[in-house]
């Protein structure tokens, strides 16, 4: 009875803490949409640019791995660099880059990879232009 009590509280306070780190991000979400659209107001953003910025916003809430890489950099050495390649894996498959180099630089940079979707005219990094950190660990897939 004890076990089963205690398997109870414990589920219903996983449940809770997941539901509330959903509400901060939802709003943090929400937060970020207002200040969007009051920009497109006063500088007069053009749909097109307006639309893919609130894409952006919407792909960053979806994809936030702060709790995945604080969890594999608790883990020992070993294990990180296992568990991280099976989670990467489909981010650098079909990428010629990555099928020479080691499963040990995959899993440090893995975390760091983050898809993205790149239209045939439109251009990352222009020549001469400051490549940041954003921009360095980005995966690109053509549309």
């Amino acid at each position: 009875m004890f076990i089963g009590v205690f398997f109870y509280s414990f589920t219903i306070g996983s449940i809770s803490s997941i539901l509330q780190n959903l509400d901060t991000r939802t709003a943090l979400y929400e937060k970020k949409l207002n200040t969007l659209l009051l920009l497109k107001r006063k500088y007069k953003l053009d749909t097109s640019l307006y639309s893919r910025i609130k894409k952006a916003l919407k792909y960053g809430i979806k994809k936030t791995d702060e709790d995945r890489k604080k969890f594999l950099n608790d883990l020992p050495m070993n294990l990180r660099i296992d568990l991280s390649n099976i989670m990467h894996e489909n981010l650098v498959k079909d990428i010629a880059y990555f099928e020479h180099v080691s499963k040990r630089f995959i899993a440090f940079i893995g975390p760091d990879l983050r898809p993205i979707r790149v239209g045939k005219n439109e251009y990352i990094v222009k020549e001469g232009e400051y490549a940041h950190e954003s921009k360095l660990f980005s995966v690109f897939v053509d549309c």
